[in-house]
């Protein structure tokens, strides 16, 4: 869904053909940072108790905000 989303709006009626490639490289560029910082909260999560607790509210904090501000 977020994917779907974000290409919309890299990708917004009137992008000529010749902005294709420059937008996508945008696309990638905002995708790959909010998907590491996904995988990382994913992986932090399941860690064993004993490790350091991921916490929660600031993860999903951190999400929202990623999704308003890809330079996060």
């Amino acid at each position: 869904m977020e994917d779907a989303a974000s290409l919309a709006v890299v990708l917004q009626r009137g992008t000529t053909a010749g902005d294709v490639p420059e937008r996508l490289r945008l696309y990638e560029k905002i995708r790959m940072g909010r998907a590491n910082r996904v995988q990382e909260y994913s992986r932090l999560a399941g860690r064993d108790l004993g490790e350091k607790k991921l916490d929660s509210k600031q993860a999903k904090q951190n999400n929202l905000s990623s999704l308003f501000d890809p330079g996060c």
